[in-house]
């Protein structure tokens, strides 16, 4: 182990995406002032092995992560990853509580979790996070819940933990794509990201979630159908948000996030039939600009993923929808780490004592035997 690891930690931790056609997998790295793009790659995943994104053959799954890391070990540098799943199965709100600070507010959430019907199955089944909003409203701590069942994300903890990773932290794509986005600046953004087989709508502020909802495509015959669908259920999400959930400012900017050719022709129709102001899905302008350049529309979602990663663990307080918070897991890694150092330390100690004192005897059998000699 570097011993400086040990107390200045800059873990190589690795973003992964699962969605229903791939993998993909994004390494960065950190300067004083800009973030390094140092590999991304991903893989087409088998028609059916990801279906209603539950896996479907958890062995040819594992498989498949295996030579995906044989084959990019310039991405895999150590086994930590960050995973992010599909949104559709995540359920998300906004609450509001006193000002508090974290760990009192960590109490009121729990507690409040623990007493009301907040969730469509008992709290023993379901994983559940919070993160706190920046504060807007006077007397009151915004809190973006997040929670799954159980049964939809042990598949891929199992999976991951077969195939020889360590998951730091499991989040969903749109908590993802709000971290990527740098577009909206300090007012409320839509950002509408399309998918193989659905649309998950993420109101946005200040790179925060305060809204996600997946919406499933059912079977669309042409363009114009499409574009139709797009609009009504935009429509929707618009008016639903700034009517029942404003309390950070109505929405006044959109993003598309859309990797096909498609997508020109639904911004130019959207653009005619609404009055919302639209702008180009970016990242942070301030990294480096060959970053920021190679992430386009594909890529966008699981770079938020890898940015993830380069937060400090033990400030890590967004959500994660394991047993075992990033927090909380940084500092028990961490206290193994101690353990495991002191363990070499300490059999380091034993072998030296252990051949001091072997070479001790053995020098002072040499003398014995000398003096036995010189006196005979």
């Amino acid at each position: 182990m570097n011993i400086s690891q040990l107390f200045y930690p800059t873990e190589k931790i690795v973003g992964i995406e699962i969605s229903k056609q791939y993998i993909k997998a994004i390494l960065l790295e950190k300067t004083k002032d800009k973030v390094l793009m140092r590999k991304k790659s991903y893989v087409d995943l088998p028609s059916g092995l990801i279906l209603d994104h539950q896996i479907k053959d958890k062995k040819a799954f594992v498989e498949i992560l295996n030579k995906f890391r044989q084959d990019n070990k310039e991405i895999f540098r150590s086994k930590n990853v960050i995973l992010s799943i599909p949104s559709n199965f995540v359920f998300t709100y906004l609450s509001s509580f006193p000002v508090l600070d974290y760990e009192n507010l960590n109490k009121a959430v729990n507690l409040s979790l623990a007493t009301d019907m907040f969730f469509p199955d008992d709290v023993e089944n379901v994983y559940y996070d919070w993160e706190e909003i920046p504060k807007e409203i006077p007397d009151k701590s915004e809190v973006f819940i997040s929670f799954s069942k159980k049964e939809n994300i042990d598949d891929y903890i199992s999976a991951f933990s077969e195939a020889g990773f360590d998951l730091v932290a499991v989040e969903f794509g749109a908590r993802s794509l709000a971290r990527a986005l740098s577009i909206f600046g300090d007012s409320v953004g839509l950002a509408v990201n399309i998918l193989s087989d659905g649309i998950n709508f993420s109101v946005i502020f200040k790179n925060k979630l305060l809204f996600s909802n997946f919406y499933k495509i059912p079977e669309i015959r042409s363009q114009e159908e499409f574009n139709a669908l797009v609009k009504r259920k935009l429509s929707e999400v618009v008016n639903f948000y700034n009517t029942d959930q404003n309390s950070f400012g109505k929405i006044q900017n959109i993003s598309v996030v859309f990797p096909y050719e498609e997508k020109k022709a639904l911004v130019e129709f959207l653009k005619k039939e609404t009055s919302l102001n639209f702008l180009d899905p970016a990242v942070d302008g301030s990294m480096l600009k060959e970053t920021a350049s190679s992430i386009d529309d594909f890529w966008i979602s699981i770079f938020g993923t890898a940015l993830r990663g380069l937060l400090p663990r033990e400030s890590d307080k967004d959500i994660s929808l394991m047993t075992v918070g990033t927090e909380e897991s940084f500092k028990k890694r961490k206290l193994m780490s101690y353990m495991f150092l002191w363990g070499d330390i300490s059999s380091v100690v034993v072998i030296f004592f252990s051949l001091l004192f072997a070479g001790s005897l053995f020098f002072m059998n040499m003398l014995l035997t000398d003096t036995k000699v010189k006196f005979s």
